[in-house]
């Protein structure tokens, strides 16, 4: 169980560390904060540490001393790698893996049981759900959960799949080895050339790996058309990896069941920001559990990702290597 945040996080440097928005809640390490991008710009000179989960052009003149850009979250897609100062390190943070997994088991569950409907149907004295229907779901612990991409979240969903009886395959760029495959309850680990196999051979299909150049629209029409027609969509990772108009359809004309939906294809920017989620009118199908980019927010996520962006920026100040680098300005 996460602790509160009462313990004084202790930055060892002296530098001076913007942080965009409040990412990280409330926190008592002293940071300045800046949200929009006039105050941002202003802010950055003389600055060393900002962190931030984007990082644009018309910042780049401002950031005249920026040692590292440190985005307070697992993706650097908002960062414009080619306005990183040179030399300037941009690192990430994990310690979102337990709740995201906690959010795949959720919706699972959720789908496998019919439990939105059948929440609305009760309200409605319809009991067609219940103990008269004709068919019943077949338990998880009889299923097969298929994991694209088995990275933080790929691996701690594995772990609870596993916990509760399931096959759990994973098509992954890393393939691990056989001790490891074995402690994360991995049945099969196949490399990236395996995703059909993952695809035919899955009930529920979790898409948790990162949204790269390689990986854009992973998923489409004919992938789609690969999975069974009893089995669920997953989206952990980013709303890009699927193909927008080729999941709306499939879902709309019940090729697979159904789909949890976590990450969007328009997401805010701001807090004032309220952006349709998609092009396509998910929201009027019934068979899709849509969640507002929630899955990883707990507050045991956000104090170990406070812990470990204060342990990065103790890390610069000692000039001792950074955890999870994903570029150097040129």
């Amino acid at each position: 169980m996460s602790e509160p945040f009462t313990q004084p996080l202790k930055i060892l440097t002296p530098y001076k560390v913007i942080q965009q928005d409040n990412w990280l809640g409330e926190t008592p390490v002293t940071i300045q904060h800046a949200t929009t991008l006039p105050e941002i710009v202003s802010s950055l000179p003389g600055t060393d540490v900002f962190i931030s989960l984007s990082f644009t052009q018309e910042m780049t003149e401002a950031a005249d001393s920026l040692q590292l850009i440190q985005c307070a979250g697992a993706g650097s897609e908002q960062i414009d790698l080619t306005a990183v100062p040179s030399g300037c390190q941009v690192a990430i943070v994990y310690g979102h893996e337990s709740a995201v997994a906690e959010w795949v088991i959720m919706v699972m569950i959720a789908l496998n049981r019919d439990l939105i409907k059948a929440n609305r149907d009760v309200r409605e004295a319809n009991w067609e759900l219940g103990i008269f229907r004709h068919t019943s779901p077949q338990e998880l612990s009889e299923q097969t959960l298929g994991i694209i991409g088995l990275g933080h979240i790929g691996r701690q969903a594995a772990i609870y799949a596993s916990a509760l009886g399931m096959n759990v395959l994973t098509a992954t760029r890393t393939i691990p080895n056989e001790e490891e495959t074995r402690k994360l309850g991995v049945t099969l680990a196949l490399g990236m050339d395996g995703l059909a196999r993952i695809l035919t051979e899955s009930d529920f299909v979790l898409l948790s790996i990162p949204l790269l150049e390689t990986t854009i629209g992973i998923i489409g029409e004919k992938e789609l058309a690969m999975m069974k027609p009893s089995s669920c969509l997953v989206n952990a990772g980013r709303a890009g990896l699927v193909d927008e108009e080729a999941l709306f359809n499939s879902l709309k004309n019940k090729q697979i069941k159904g789909a949890a939906l976590d990450v969007w294809y328009h997401e805010p920017t701001t807090p004032t920001d309220k952006p349709m989620p998609s092009d396509f009118p998910f929201g009027e199908l019934d068979n899709v559990l849509m969640t507002p980019h929630l899955a990883s927010m707990t507050t045991g996520m956000l104090h170990k990702r406070m812990k470990l962006v204060a342990d990065n920026i103790d890390r610069l100040a000692r000039g001792e290597p950074l955890e999870n680098v994903v570029y150097v300005g040129k």
